[in-house]
């Protein structure tokens, strides 16, 4: 951490002196194995095949023909799909702790709602290392669920000077002056699905955003990103429970 730490010192004097502003990684799921998990559903086709009008219409018909096998499912189980993007949180405990604790604020929040007879995780074991939409589906079945609620967390990290951090120039500085603003911002998505046909009964959205303004040397990347992926997972996890209760309406 230490080290990180320096190292911060000596990028904000390289980019003062270069005149620099801050810099910005902003979360996204491109290349994250949950889009490819969802989207790989959107083509019907093998991957390279030439998608043709007659295969466009046939899957087009075939999606808008989906209807769920119960307007309000008895069995769900719940499946974070690690997430693959940047992240900060090295610490093997922080990160068996933030999916603990968000997992069981997930599971709380459906269980309140009161429309579901139980609400479950689904067991690792029973995931293939190559899974994929079809696969999870299959897994659900296997542990008798009637729909599966998959989910998982991106981040990105923002660092911004203000004019305080002129003083990062005598070093000392660097250590003591509130001079920079870093920032951890997070975006969780969902899809609840019925696991026997495949309708999506919903896809959901939330944001988590953590920040601090100290000395540079005393940014904790790793606290903030924890603290935004904790946020972005229990306003989920509330999303999730309001939406539940549009079910069979």
């Amino acid at each position: 951490m230490i080290a990180r730490r320096m190292l911060g010192v000596v990028l904000v004097l390289s980019g003062l002196a270069a005149g620099c502003a801050g810099y910005a990684h902003q979360p996204t799921y491109k290349g994250s194995a949950f889009k490819r998990i969802v989207a790989a559903e959107t083509r019907p086709v093998k991957p390279g095949a030439r998608l043709t009008e007659k295969d466009t219409q046939a899957e087009v018909d075939r999606l808008r023909a989906l209807r769920p096998s119960r307007p309000v499912p008895k069995r769900v189980l719940l499946y974070e799909v690690p997430s693959t993007g940047m992240t900060n949180i090295s610490s093997a405990r922080k990160q068996l702790l933030l999916h603990k604790e968000t997992a069981e604020a997930m599971k709380s929040a459906l269980e309140e709602t009161g429309l579901f007879d139980e609400i479950d995780f689904l067991p690792d074991i029973y995931l293939p290392a190559d899974m994929d939409l079809k696969t999870l589906r299959i897994a659900a079945a296997r542990a008798q669920a009637d729909a599966l609620l998959i989910y998982s967390t991106e981040a990105g990290y923002e660092y911004e000077p203000n004019a305080l951090s002129l003083f990062y120039m005598t070093v000392v500085g660097a250590f003591f002056v509130p001079g920079s603003r870093g920032s951890a911002l997070a975006v969780s998505q969902a899809v609840l699905l019925d696991v026997k046909t495949g309708y999506v009964y919903h896809v959901l959205e939330s944001y988590g955003e953590h920040s601090e303004v100290t000395a540079v040397a005393l940014i904790d990347e790793e606290d903030l990103e924890f603290e935004a992926r904790r946020k972005a997972l229990t306003d989920l996890a509330k999303v999730a429970a309001a939406r539940a209760k549009k079910l069979g309406k």
